[in-house]
């Protein structure tokens, strides 16, 4: 029963850390995102 436990804390610790890295990764891609629509916007506006 101890070792079942166990590894559904394991599991359960890493289901976490794979939520948090797929966010962090969905972040990053969007302030990627938003940086190159921001320099497309201020060419456009012939701010850069």
């Amino acid at each position: 029963m101890y070792v079942f436990i166990n590894l559904f804390n394991d599991n359960f610790i890493l289901n976490e850390l794979s939520i948090i890295l797929l966010n962090f990764q969905c972040i990053a891609d969007t302030i990627i995102y938003l940086e190159e629509s921001g320099v497309i916007l201020g060419k456009s506006l012939k701010l850069v």
